[in-house]
């Protein structure tokens, strides 16, 4: 796996994140032929309808990419694993002075799930959606394989994983600008 473009990281942060990646990555390979993934995690699902589809698909258990990986003062960026739930990421980033431009109003939505899902909120008329603050992102594909996008490298589905539900690849890590 390759780091993300411009991010400077620890060899420890970074063999750990991998290490967490290669494990999910193991678990999409390890499915049935022809099986359906569905992700678990420790976090609240916002959905209001029944999830009885998902008993027949193959369980992926992302809980483990719950890090922050790092935070640039000086660049106002963060490189974020996709689990960190928003209340902590901005808690963390506010300890430095920063914040995200986009701040949905529930502290317990996930970076990948506002990717995923088209996160909103009130500044959404001054900075966009919360994708549009995406720099870059990290992705398991449905082979197993795991990628790093931005508007360079893989540029169409850096683009098209926002608002994408899943159906592309899991964002599994994201780099986002601040304030």
């Amino acid at each position: 796996m390759q780091r993300p473009n411009q991010v400077e990281l620890s060899e420890d942060i970074w063999a750990a994140h991998c290490d967490r990646v290669a494990n999910i990555c193991q678990q999409v390979i390890n499915r049935q032929p022809g099986k359906l993934l569905t992700i678990q995690k420790n976090t609240s699902s916002h959905t209001v309808r029944a999830v009885n589809y998902k008993q027949d698909c193959h369980p992926i258990d992302v809980s483990s990419l719950n890090h922050i990986l790092k935070i640039d003062r000086e660049a106002k960026t963060v490189l974020v694993e996709g689990q960190v739930l928003l209340g902590d990421l901005c808690r963390a980033t506010l300890s430095v002075g920063l914040l995200p431009a986009v701040i949905p109003e529930y502290s317990d939505f996930t970076v990948s799930g506002l990717i995923n899902g088209e996160g909103i909120q009130s500044s959404s008329h001054r900075y966009g959606l919360f994708s549009d603050t995406i720099l870059s992102q990290e992705v398991i594909l449905g082979d197993g394989s795991a990628i790093a996008t931005d508007s360079e490298q893989h540029a169409n589905l850096f683009r098209l994983l926002f608002n994408s539900h899943g159906t592309l690849g899991d964002c599994y890590c994201g780099n986002d600008s601040f304030n």
